[in-house]
């Protein structure tokens, strides 16, 4: 039998996971999706939520699991958005690996 080897996941590698276009691309692409959740609206609900995410080897998004969150669907918008998002894989030792992200989402309706 053929054992199945899961592969590591880091959180900081020589050349960490970047948007594809960069950082500006990727806060144009947030901005340009971003809606306002109507219940959020309506309660004045702002801060800022915390989404943690896997961008593996291929530079896909996975595993979004929201780390702080302030509720009124704030946090499913902010997983919405950044799961819209593309980006280029992580490398450790030349090599394209998978990497755990924190990327917070600032809810301001100002």
């Amino acid at each position: 039998p053929t054992e199945h080897i899961v592969p590591d996941t880091f959180r900081v590698v020589e050349k960490m996971p970047e948007p594809v276009g960069g950082w500006a691309a990727f806060y144009k692409t947030l901005t340009k999706n971003f809606k306002y959740p109507k219940q959020a609206e309506r309660a004045g609900a702002k801060g800022r939520v915390f989404v943690e995410f896997t961008v593996n080897d291929k530079g896909e998004l996975s595993n979004f699991k929201i780390i702080k969150g302030i509720g009124y669907g704030c946090d499913e918008e902010a997983k919405r958005v950044i799961a819209l998002t593309r980006w280029t894989a992580g490398k450790q030792r030349g090599r394209a690996v998978n990497v755990k992200m924190v990327q917070p989402i600032v809810f301001n309706m100002e």
